[in-house]
């Protein structure tokens, strides 16, 4: 057993008034509890110390590009307010996800300044960087990163869209899918 799988299992054992000191059952619990307990106290990031070293982020992507960085933090905020009117900041998934098209209609403009005051080359890298995060979530089985929110939470918005007349011909509702986040 891994540490994040013992820091979840004491979870586990806490919220069900089980034994923390009986971790063999750990690999007896069914996958979905496993990954629920698991997202609730496991980091995406490297927990083994060489590991983490091979990555700073501090001095290998901060301490390198500050201002661009804050370029891109000033279109996450820009994209939330316009996305998520008074809600704390947070990635909607599933608003917009073809970050690949985007990434290329903005590199095309690169250099130049949106209609909504921000800048195509910030919106590049914020295209770029929510890509490649996917990547990983998918392809490592990372959970969601914490100001991230499942592509689920948007449905009731999408649903409200939409209406099926009784010939079964879809109508929609609202300019829904013509504006894109960042």
């Amino acid at each position: 057993m891994n540490a994040p799988e013992s820091r979840a299992w004491a979870l586990y054992c806490a919220e069900t008034s089980g034994s923390a000191d009986v971790r063999d059952f750990w690999s007896e619990l069914p996958a979905h509890v496993q990954k629920h307990y698991l997202s609730r106290v496991s980091t995406s990031l490297p927990t083994d110390a060489a590991e983490r070293k091979a990555a700073p982020m501090a001095e290998g992507l901060l301490w390198y590009f500050p201002n661009a960085l804050a370029e891109v933090a000033r279109v996450s905020k820009a994209g939330n307010d316009q996305h998520n009117p008074g809600q704390p900041m947070h990635h909607a998934r599933g608003k917009s996800t073809d970050h690949a098209d985007c990434i290329m209609r903005h590199l095309v403009d690169a250099g130049t300044i949106d209609t909504d005051g921000q800048r195509h080359s910030a919106k590049v890298v914020w295209r770029a960087l929510a890509l490649l995060q996917e990547e990983l979530e998918r392809d490592l089985g990372l959970p969601l990163p914490r100001n991230a929110r499942a592509a689920e939470s948007v449905a009731p918005v999408l649903a409200d869209a939409f209406t099926i007349l009784t010939d079964g011909t879809v109508v929609m509702n609202a300019k829904i899918g013509t504006e894109h986040a960042p």
